[in-house]
């Protein structure tokens, strides 16, 4: 078992995961209807949807170069502050364009926020039974 004081980063790290996740899962079963209100249609939808991976695929990779040279910890914080901004700007106008947007924006965040909490944890878990340990903690 690890001193307390070496296990408070990744108890920290853990629990912002799982508020972010928490948020997520309350926001996204619910966004779809939310577009809907705002006369998207479905087909314009699915394709929102679609497009917002892209951030993901385009960002990922950057970002791990980013985190390394300015810090995994500064990345994450910025990203969490940005995307909580960025829920703000949905309900200023509306319109196909100006949502995909804001979901590729979203996504592009989220991917700036997985990179270093993946790097994180697989760097505070205990290099015994860290594989086991890491998929446990990031299901």
């Amino acid at each position: 078992m690890a001193p307390p004081g070496e296990s408070r980063p990744l108890l920290v790290l853990l629990s912002t995961q799982l508020a972010g996740g928490l948020s997520m899962g309350l926001v996204a079963p619910i966004l779809g209807l939310y577009f809907r209100s705002r006369g998207i249609t479905l087909a314009q939808i699915g394709f929102i949807g679609s497009a917002s991976m892209l951030g993901w695929f385009i960002w990922e990779p950057v970002v791990g170069l980013y985190a390394d040279r300015l810090g995994k910890t500064r990345i994450l914080s910025l990203s969490l502050a940005a995307t909580g901004l960025l829920w703000l700007a949905y309900p200023l106008r509306g319109g196909f364009p100006y949502y995909a947007f804001l979901e590729l924006v979203r996504t592009s965040l989220l991917s700036a926020y997985s990179i270093p909490v993946k790097a994180l944890t697989a760097e505070l878990l205990p290099l015994d039974g860290r594989g086991r340990a890491y998929g446990r903690f990031m299901v």
